[in-house]
């Protein structure tokens, strides 16, 4: 059986597109994947995104070693992986669009294909707010990152739900059933706060906050630009993404691994 892969990426709003989103990286690779373009995604952030290149060369990564390690197995056809790639905005535009996109990929490709999520900040919320528009109950998501998901309170009320933990209360996304994984890696800089995921005693999320003695320990700087630039890494909204590619942060057992290192293993699993 061929196995399809149907990976989503939603940005964050990026107002600080030309702070964050200035340096190009080397995409000549994705050429050969199908992609969907939402239409918030300029061109810049086409080849300029830290999560577009880190997902997508994950991937690409993973499909090379494994036809190249596993050739007993059915090889994955980079034609048979599906790119969604959009931002979270205020408004209902992004969701929207999002959900038909989801409902057609289930329409084309069922359930036995691979689904995951990588999303950050608003496009984490409106991501949950597309599946308000999906029948979750007969379509599930294998993997879902949310990187320090975040709103104003009014734009999630609808996917997040106070729980009481401990002596206080805490806001927390809402995980439909359907979502099989999800991993929230936040962090706590002053004045912001990441919102963790899933209600208290939730197998199936595992929330992280990233502190800067595990990235000062680990990887102070992050250099995957394609002219070498090192960037420090501050334990900060907008380097959350640079963060979660090269830290561990993501449990399993009592290990901890990058994303990058989670969409490899669940990728394998999948693929058998």
């Amino acid at each position: 059986m061929t196995k399809k892969l149907v990976i989503t990426i939603m940005l964050g709003m990026n107002r600080f597109t030309g702070r964050d989103s200035f340096r190009e990286f080397d995409m000549d690779f994705f050429d050969r994947y199908n992609k969907i373009w939402m239409p918030q995604i300029d061109n810049d952030e086409k080849k300029c995104s830290t999560p577009i290149y880190e997902v997508t060369k994950t991937i690409d990564e993973f499909i090379t070693s494994h036809n190249n390690n596993c050739p007993e197995k059915p090889q994955i056809i980079k034609e048979d992986v599906y790119f969604i790639i959009g931002r979270g905005t205020f408004g209902n535009d992004s969701e929207e669009r999002l959900s038909e996109i989801l409902l057609q990929a289930r329409h084309t490709f069922g359930e036995d294909a691979f689904y995951m999520i990588y999303a950050k900040s608003y496009g984490v919320i409106d991501t949950l707010k597309s599946f308000l528009q999906v029948d979750m109950k007969n379509f599930k998501i294998n993997l879902m990152f949310a990187i320090d998901g975040f709103s104003p309170p009014i734009s999630r009320r609808s996917v997040t739900k106070r729980y009481k933990i401990g002596d206080k209360k805490q806001t927390r996304l809402i995980i439909p059933k359907g979502i099989k994984k999800v991993y929230s890696i936040v962090q706590r800089k002053k004045g912001f706060n990441g919102i963790m995921a899933g209600r208290p005693r939730d197998g199936r999320c595992r929330n992280k906050i990233i502190h800067q003695k595990e990235v000062d320990v680990v990887q102070k700087y992050y250099d995957h630009y394609k002219d070498g630039y090192k960037r420090k890494l501050d334990v900060d909204h907008y380097n959350m993404e640079e963060i979660v590619s090269t830290i561990p942060c993501c449990q399993v057992g009592i290990n901890e691994y990058t994303v990058n290192d989670i969409i490899k293993m669940c990728c394998r699993k999948y693929v058998g």
